[in-house]
């Protein structure tokens, strides 16, 4: 007998769809938010302007292109909601990784100018 996270999201039960749909919501919404508090990271070593903004608005773009591609394919596989738990506790874990090397990587990156600078940095964080 399968646990509600190991039902197939095709047979999902309608709390198992409320669930779905509340991580889609607040994951969203949490992006929204690491994206604005990125600015303010960044804005340490290059200030708040249009190279930091489109750096930031690129590489959010980006990832989150990526990351449906990537997680679509894999989801398509394995349609559980316990496959996606893991995978939204992985994302957290490592963007909490961010912090310890967000000093080093703007020091390090800080000479490389107003323009290349913010997007190394967007990249790496």
């Amino acid at each position: 007998m399968t646990t509600p996270a190991e039902t197939p999201m095709a047979i999902a039960t309608p709390r198992s769809r409320l669930a779905l749909l509340g991580t889609v919501f607040v994951t969203g919404a949490a992006v929204m938010a690491i994206e604005i508090v990125g600015t303010r990271v960044i804005a340490l070593a290059f200030g708040v302007n249009l190279f930091v903004w489109s750096a930031l608005l690129a590489v959010t773009l980006g990832s989150l292109a990526t990351g449906y591609y990537a997680g679509g394919r894999f989801i398509d596989r394995t349609p559980t909601l316990r496959v996606m738990g893991i995978a939204v506790t992985a994302a957290g874990v490592l963007l909490g990784l961010e912090r310890g090397y967000a000093r080093f990587t703007l020091s390090a990156l800080s000479d490389w100018g107003p323009r290349l600078g913010p997007l190394a940095v967007v990249v790496l964080l």
